[in-house]
């Protein structure tokens, strides 16, 4: 993408229309394909007002929402024990990208601190319950439950090579009366 400097000579809510027409015309440029970089001229002030803050806080927000895609609810990940707090651990799952491990999603057995099963830089493999307004919510509890059904489901295959048959006659053959 381009990018376009823009020099406004007064500071929007004091200038004439001149300045707000510039900076409406501004929010159009990026579907052409280029990148406003707006500076405001005060001369009263003696000031120079960039806005290059905006355009950067743009970018890291749609290059985290772009990480955040990745994953899916319901989605086996490993990651990086990064925090531990009172109320749970923060895992690392990607560059820039953590979840949060409440106390009551690492084990099936009530904990009074997640310190007591978890380390910082300890390596979990954890299942995302939900991802909501860029925050994830990450569980271990439901990773270790799934393998117990798994264990109690477990069937065997078996074949039946001979038959074995009884009539009455033969039960009833050793019996006296």
């Amino acid at each position: 993408m381009k990018k376009i400097l823009i020099i406004t000579y007064y500071w929007p809510p004091s200038g004439g229309p001149g300045v707000q027409r510039w900076l409406k015309f501004s929010k159009y440029l990026p579907e052409f394909g280029y990148d406003p970089i707006i500076i405001t001229v005060d001369p009263e002030k003696k000031r120079l007002v960039l806005s290059g803050r905006e355009v950067e806080k743009e970018k890291k927000a749609a290059q985290r929402k772009e990480r955040l895609a990745q994953f899916k609810a319901g989605d086996v990940v490993e990651g990086t024990v990064d925090n531990i707090k009172d109320y749970g651990a923060f895992v690392k799952l990607a560059d820039g990208i953590d979840g949060l491990l409440h106390i009551s999603q690492i084990s099936t057995q009530r904990i009074k601190h997640p310190g007591a099963v978890l380390k910082e830089g300890q390596t979990v493999k954890v299942k995302i319950l939900s991802i909501a307004d860029g925050k994830i919510s990450l569980s271990m509890k439901a990773l270790i439950e799934q393998e117990t059904e798994e264990e109690e489901h477990e069937t065997f295959d078996y074949k039946e090579t001979a038959a074995a048959t009884t009539g009455l006659g033969d039960l009833l053959k050793g019996l006296k009366l």
